[in-house]
């Protein structure tokens, strides 16, 4: 028993230690600055050292970017890896085997990195790509393997070091995978039917509300045509104006009816004014004809006017609808014509 609890401790001391050093490292990482003292720089001011991990953390950092590129980031999660490992020892006896395939699984990763990228996605061109793990990995597979070659073969290493890191068998992963492409499948077949639902719906009703608003202006048009048919302008003639004036033929007429039917009476005697020559004497003058009172002759081409009259009428709309006047003529009122 007490050389077990000895053991226990150990193991745990182990364990959480390197699970401590791999946050470290990981905080490190993040807030990595070329700028920072590492072992290509050096800086006396300790306060400019924009590292969280301080200056330990600087050279750290420095040490895993050189080392792995972007890859670094996959070392902290194999010392946790190896942190959990160790702390549950009898219970997890192959962590001597998550460190082996988690190395081989980091260095693989450097080299596919080196492969893809021209610069180092995270670091930038200041870091080589993959780090010098991955440069050297990644000529070396392409001048044994070509370029095809070496990409099949790392993504190949990098399946394998993942099944081995995490105890999973190749039959559970394909399960698995195979599980949550069909739930992935059958989520995108519902989305896209609830899509094409919606899509037919709101085309429905887009050519409902289409066709109904064409119906409307049609039948506003109509209505708009209709009433301007029934509402021509009313031309207003002379005859409708001025009451109508009785000829002398009618004035005889009626006297003579009245004459007969009323007695005789003894006609009165009236003063005649005497007419006088001087009223004549107007040198070059001439009076103007009696005829002037007698009623205007009847106008011809009566429909060649109303015609004329109607598309004035139209004119005139049309002109006052140019500058934003809706308006319509309902009643003409032709005036005497002067020449």
């Amino acid at each position: 028993m007490s050389d077990k609890e000895p053991h226990s401790l150990t193991r745990d001391f182990l364990g959480v230690g390197t699970a401590g050093f791999a946050i470290f490292a990981l905080i490190s990482l993040i807030s990595y600055s070329p700028h920072d003292p590492s072992y290509h720089q050096f800086s006396s001011q300790g306060g400019d050292i924009q590292n969280y991990g301080g200056l330990v953390g600087s050279y750290l950092a420095d040490g895993l970017v050189r080392i792995f590129g972007t890859g670094a980031f996959v070392f902290p999660l194999v010392a946790i890896l190896v942190g959990w490992a160790v702390i549950r020892g009898q219970e997890f006896r192959r962590w001597p085997l998550v460190l082996l395939f988690g190395s081989i699984f980091l260095s693989g990763l450097c080299a596919l990195l080196a492969l893809q990228f021209e610069h180092d996605p995270y670091f930038g061109a200041d870091i080589a790509t993959g780090g010098l793990a991955g440069a050297q990995v990644s000529q070396w597979l392409v001048l044994w393997l070509s370029v095809v070659g070496a990409h099949l073969l790392l993504m190949v290493i990098l399946f394998v070091s993942a099944l081995a890191m995490s105890g999973v068998s190749a039959d559970q992963l394909f399960r698995a995978t195979s599980l949550v492409f069909m739930v992935l499948f059958r989520w995108g077949l519902k989305s896209i039917r609830a899509v094409g639902i919606l899509l037919i719906q709101m085309g429905r009703e887009f050519k409902d509300w289409l066709w109904e608003t064409l119906h409307i202006w049609r039948a506003a048009r109509r209505d708009k045509v209709k009433y301007r048919r029934l509402s021509e302008p009313l031309i207003v003639s002379r005859e409708m104006l001025t009451p109508s004036r009785k000829t002398l033929d009618d004035f005889s007429t009626s006297r003579k009816a009245g004459k007969e039917k009323e007695p005789e009476k003894k006609k009165e005697e009236f003063a005649v004014q005497e007419n006088f020559p001087f009223a004549h004497e107007t040198e070059d003058y001439q009076l103007p004809p009696v005829t002037l009172l007698n009623d205007p002759s009847e106008i011809r081409n009566v429909g060649k006017m109303r015609e004329e009259l109607m598309m004035n009428s139209t004119i005139l709309e049309k002109k006052l609808s140019d500058f934003g006047v809706e308006g319509r003529i309902v009643q003409v009122l032709p005036g005497p014509v002067i020449t």
